[in-house]
């Protein structure tokens, strides 16, 4: 028997021993009640008790698994749901309030960071599931981790808040949480219901919609229905970015959901740290974060968490994520040390490098930098505007600063070597993909050979960067050119500085003099041209073949393997056919 929400709570009021339990239900509801002997005298039968129980939530499984990209840059710390707010973890508080319910077997979904989250298993008696698709699938993957636990069983996400416990050890019908937006939410689906406020249809973008926003409640019928087909879609590989609402959407005839409406406030979402500063102005002082202490420490101010402001993420790159800041009318930029690199940083030799180019004006921004744990903090330079490599007089400015680095004779006891690098890469891919590996490895001896040529050119080896491109461009209001971010910075021939004057342009091979001339202030010789051309083979090779190694390894860089492969393949393609006679 189907009980209605009055019927449903009729019970409850008997179950709990509730006197007077049926002055405020409708006498239809109570006749219906009495006529199938699920209540006699005002008692709940036990008849009762087993049509009740099928209406007792079985569990609730938790979210937990993804990166949190929009919370950047706390994110980079810690996972958004065990972010404190008002001096509750988000997710200990959802326990919390679940466990009030009576709710006793929650499940947290997990991938990401999970090291941070298992000592909730043991406080709160919780089980784990892990997710090991989340790096490359959507919220999908997360439940069919746990699918097994569907039954009854409200869905949450690790990093909502709920002011009041919203959750009951008794629901009636599978229902999601929704809240008014207006306007149009790129980001957000809106539902619309029938009278019985079941949902017929769903839109992404919604349109001045109510939204589905917060958590769900699957019954046991959603459930097994949802579960089949979650396993349809599990194995196709077009669905991996899905979000499970989308599937849903996509079968919203054959799922039975029905929505719960919730006025602003009563379900919060903080997309970004601006949405939490203004629930929560003292959220940072509240959560200890490292990178706070830091700023502290590099500007020896130990109000920094009162008055820090502004803080945005302005950078995330191959490897580095970068945020700037506002403290005290003045704007900094703070870098978060990348976790990906293609090996272990000096990050002692990085800082005393920094502090070099600091002398020579190439990038007085610089302010500190902690050389064992590699973040690092500067002046925050306001940018007239985005480098652009076909830009003339961008391109003038860059040969300007490369000419000085150049000048300056800067050595160190550090140099880089492209060859060695590469077949230290290649004999770690080789143990992942021996086919990848012939693939890759089929130019090394070639490369070798181009190598081999442009040392015995016996061109200046001294400090270059090695990383120039437009994110390590910044163009002052007073048109400064700021060379930043030297962790790649070594000796070096001084080709490989050089030749990114006219790489990062994109132009074809019979236009590179036109970019060397500018550099050189005169028409380049033929020997310099084939030597700086050398350079971008032997510099685009390693960094092809590193890109393919991060990838076995399961890191999203496919748009820099399209990036390094297209620069690789023009110019050792140009190279071959130019200068043929030599390899």
């Amino acid at each position: 028997m189907e009980l209605s929400s009055n019927q449903l709570k009729y019970l409850i009021r008997l179950k709990n021993g509730e006197k007077d339990s049926g002055c405020n239900y409708n006498s239809s509801d109570i006749n219906m009640l009495l006529k199938e002997k699920i209540v006699v005298n005002e008692k709940i039968t036990k008849k009762g008790m087993k049509v009740l129980n099928g209406y007792k939530v079985d569990n609730a499984i938790i979210l937990a698994a993804g990166m949190s990209t929009r919370f950047a840059p706390l994110s980079y710390e810690k996972p958004k749901g065990l972010t404190k707010v008002k001096g509750e973890v988000l997710i200990e508080r959802q326990i919390r309030q679940l466990k009030d319910a009576g709710i006793e077997e929650i499940i947290i979904v997990l991938g990401h960071a999970l090291e941070q989250f298992v000592y909730l298993k043991e406080k709160y008696n919780i089980k784990i599931v892990v997710n090991n698709e989340y790096k490359y699938k959507n919220t999908q993957s997360s439940l069919f981790a746990a699918r097994d636990f569907l039954k009854n069983t409200y869905i949450l996400c690790a990093d909502n808040y709920y002011p009041d416990g919203l959750f009951n050890l008794y629901e009636n019908h599978a229902y999601t949480s929704t809240q008014f937006m207006p306007g149009i939410e790129e980001g957000e689906r809106g539902v619309v219901t029938n009278k019985e406020g079941l949902i017929v249809y769903t839109e992404r973008p919604s349109n001045n919609k109510w939204v589905m926003n917060g958590y769900q409640y699957f019954d046991k019928k959603f459930s097994d229905k949802f579960k089949k087909i979650l396993e349809d879609y599990h194995e196709r590989k077009e669905a991996d970015q899905f979000y499970w609402e989308r599937i849903y959407a996509e079968h919203v005839s054959e799922l039975n959901l029905y929505e719960k409406r919730f006025k602003e406030g009563e379900i919060l979402e903080f997309d970004t740290l601006q949405d939490l500063e203004r629930f929560d102005p003292d959220f940072l002082k509240n959560n200890n974060y490292e990178f706070i202490k830091n700023i502290s420490k590099a500007l020896g101010k130990s109000d920094i968490a009162d008055n820090i402001k502004n803080i945005k993420t302005i950078s995330k790159g191959l490897t580095n994520k970068t945020i700037s800041f506002s403290y005290n009318d003045s704007k900094y930029v703070y870098r978060f040390p990348g976790k990906d690199l293609p090996e272990k940083i000096d990050r002692e030799y990085e800082k005393k490098v920094q502090e070099k180019v600091k002398l020579i004006g190439i990038d007085d921004s610089y302010i500190y930098e902690d050389e064992k744990k590699g973040w690092k903090i500067s002046h925050y330079i306001e940018a007239k505007e985005k480098f652009d490599f076909k830009k003339e007089e961008h391109i003038e400015l860059l040969c300007d600063t490369v000419r000085k680095l150049v000048s300056a004779k800067i050595k160190t006891d550090k140099r880089i070597d492209y060859i060695d690098k590469s077949r230290k890469v290649l004999n770690k891919i080789k143990l992942i993909d021996t086919e990848k590996f012939e693939e890759l490895n089929k130019y090394f001896k070639e490369i070798v050979k181009i190598n081999k040529m442009n040392i015995e050119d016996n061109w200046p080896i001294q400090l270059c960067h090695n990383d120039i491109w437009e994110d390590n461009l910044i163009i002052s209001n007073e048109n400064k050119l700021f060379l930043i971010d030297w962790e790649y910075a070594e000796d070096n021939d001084i080709g490989y500085d050089i030749s990114r004057i006219f790489v990062k342009t994109g132009c074809e091979v019979n236009e590179i003099d036109k970019y060397l001339k500018k550099y050189y202030m005169r028409k380049p010789t033929e020997i310099e041209k084939k030597h700086i051309l050398g350079c971008v083979v032997v510099f685009y090779y390693y960094w092809y073949i590193w890109v393919n190694y991060m990838i076995l390894n399961e890191k999203n860089y496919d748009d820099y393997l399209k990036l390094y492969l297209n620069l690789f393949t023009k110019y050792y393609n140009e190279y071959k056919k130019i200068y043929k006679e030599v390899i």
